[in-house]
């Protein structure tokens, strides 16, 4: 009989999509998704008040209808004091002069428009949509609670993308490569899984590698 020394190292079954959402903008949270919810990507989990912003929103639109009117107004202007140049009816200061008005309202209307675009982001922002399909697994902040920039809100993971991660000592890291199946006990049954990523992470104190197996089995994060 052929016999070749085993190990058993602890392994966790984990999501490899698992995140952390946080805000993106100040404001209070009027809306988060209940745990245990299953959400698809791009669905709205929580929303932030954007009465604010929207209001600053009709402010720069009103801004710009005026920064606009006076443009048009300036660049008429303009084409009639050069046609009564041509007739040296119009002084050449007063042209000159309208000119530079109107290359400033040119620039208020770009400033005014780029304000524009970063209050449009913002309100975007007020939304925290699924980056990826999955469950909701933890609320960290609750409706009517007033959060900052990076505040986390909730958790998401998806529990159809598994993998073991295992931790196991140096002296084994030659005889285990990317491409290998090891075999993973869990429900009192083994299963048959690859590897797919094989690393040291040993240091001074720990003399260690780590592995990580893609796991298809409908097994519970978090599982030993």
């Amino acid at each position: 009989t052929t016999m070749a020394p085993t190990m058993q190292v602890a392994g966790t079954v984990v999501s490899r999509t698992d995140a952390y959402l946080s805000a993106e903008v100040e404001g209070r949270l009027i809306r988060v998704a209940e745990p245990g919810e299953r959400v698809a990507q791009g669905d709205v989990l929580a929303k932030i008040d954007d009465q604010t912003l929207s209001l600053r929103l009709e402010e720069l639109k009103a801004e710009i209808a005026r920064v606009q009117a006076r443009l048009t107004f300036l660049e008429a202007d303009l084409k009639r004091f050069q046609r009564l140049a041509e007739t040296n009816l119009a002084a050449v200061s007063q042209i000159e002069q309208t000119r530079a008005d109107r290359d400033v309202a040119r620039s208020d209307l770009a400033v005014a428009n780029a304000r524009l675009g970063q209050v449009q982001t913002q309100l975007e922002r007020t939304e925290i949509k699924a980056p990826f399909p999955g469950l909701v697994v933890e609320r960290v902040a609750q409706a009517g609670e007033r959060v900052g920039v990076g505040a986390r809100v909730l958790r998401i993971y998806n529990p159809d993308d598994l993998e073991v991660v295992a931790r196991a000592p140096l002296n084994y890291y030659r005889y285990v490569q990317s491409g290998d199946e090891l075999g993973v006990i869990a429900r009192d049954q083994e299963i048959e899984a690859p590897v797919r990523r094989v690393y040291s992470v040993g240091g001074e104190d720990t003399h260690v590698f780590e592995l990580r197996l893609d796991m298809t089995e409908a097994l519970a994060v978090g599982q030993t």
